[in-house]
């Protein structure tokens, strides 16, 4: 039998039941990996942030994501225009996440984990702290 794949900071993936963005409903949603390898040796859960096709101008920090619709050569996995929404991070149990889709590398990276932590590290508690 084949080992899983080790989770790694900026995978792609989908996690079911992700709370509501916008006012929708809670739904199986895309997410970012934003833990760090330190995190996820050490930690049951995996801090992943939100991505969307329809950001909003209320999502200020949202951060434009790679795609093979506009560029080619993109590992993410991603077919259409699609954003990471820092604000929107939430820990999860490793199990729900499903469906490896590519991953998010480099400077792209960067910009969404040190947006994300910003948010996680706010002083009065989660931004975004659905149930696990």
């Amino acid at each position: 039998m084949a080992q899983p794949r080790p989770i790694r900071q900026g995978d792609v993936y989908r996690v079911d039941g992700f709370p509501p963005l916008h006012g929708d409903v809670a739904k199986r949603r895309p997410v970012v990996v934003v833990s760090t390898a330190e995190m996820l040796q050490r930690q049951e859960f995996v801090v992943v942030v939100a991505r969307t096709s329809s950001a909003l101008p209320s999502d200020a920090d949202a951060i434009e994501l790679p795609d093979t619709s506009r560029t080619p050569r993109a590992r993410s996995g991603l077919t259409r225009r699609t954003w990471a929404v820092p604000s929107s991070w939430l820990p999860v149990r490793r199990e729900r996440l499903s469906d490896y889709a590519g991953f998010i590398r480099g400077a792209v990276l960067r910009r969404v984990v040190d947006a994300a932590f910003k948010h996680i590290n706010k002083p009065g508690g989660p931004a975004n702290s659905g149930t696990p």
